[in-house]
């Protein structure tokens, strides 16, 4: 299947402490990866990540009580998925995998083979990471993990690599099982681990 070409706008992830970044919080966009911890999304032009809408659509709220969390939201400015955590008791992986769904709609798509990659950046993400989370870092610009690979599956994984191990802001982009574990071969090798790993899901190196 081809590759869309590259979109002008791009939907970051990131950890806003300390990095002189302030990310843009969307009305219901954003959860916390753990308490205090604020996971930001930017806004495309195509579209939005909305988990208060995936919600519904999952059948795991009704828009009413989409409403009270949101007027909640309004009032305390607190993330939507706490909120849905705390009055629902909507566990946070069913609020990560709804985030993951939406944004698997609007994310841009690579062929990580054909993406030329920064030495910088591959230096930042040990073998063990990169096969772990399955993802392949393809460029660092100022402090910013720009483009980096994981395949739709593999989205809350990503995830918690963006809010877990690095210290930047991170910007994921969707590739194919095969296309990405071909690439983490070239650029990252690792005793044992193959192409169709990510294919097959292999967990030995997951925690």
């Amino acid at each position: 299947m081809p590759f869309p070409t590259r979109r002008a706008t791009r939907s970051a992830i990131g950890l806003p402490m300390g990095l002189g970044r302030r990310p843009v919080s969307l009305d219901d966009g954003c959860r916390p990866d753990v308490r205090g911890r604020t996971l930001a999304i930017e806004p495309m032009e195509d579209g939005t990540v909305r988990i208060g809408e995936m919600l519904v659509e999952l059948g795991v709220l009704t828009p009413d009580q989409v409403d009270e969390a949101l007027q909640e939201q309004e009032s305390t400015g607190r993330p939507l998925g706490l909120i849905c955590e705390d009055l629902f008791g909507v566990p946070p992986t069913t609020i990560e995998q709804a985030w993951a769904t939406q944004y698997a709609r609007i994310a841009m798509r690579v062929d990580p083979l054909r993406e030329p990659c920064d030495l910088a950046v591959q230096s930042k993400v040990t073998p063990r990471q990169a096969w772990q989370f399955r993802v392949l870092p393809i460029r660092f610009d100022h402090f910013f993990f720009n483009d980096t690979a994981t395949t739709e599956t593999d989205l809350p994984r990503a995830l918690r690599f963006a809010t877990r191990v690095v210290g930047h802001p991170v910007h994921l982009v969707l590739s194919e099982p095969a296309a990405l574990g071909a690439a983490l071969c070239r650029r990252y090798p690792l005793a044992g681990m193959t192409p169709d790993a990510i294919g097959a899901h292999c967990d030995r190196l997951a925690s």
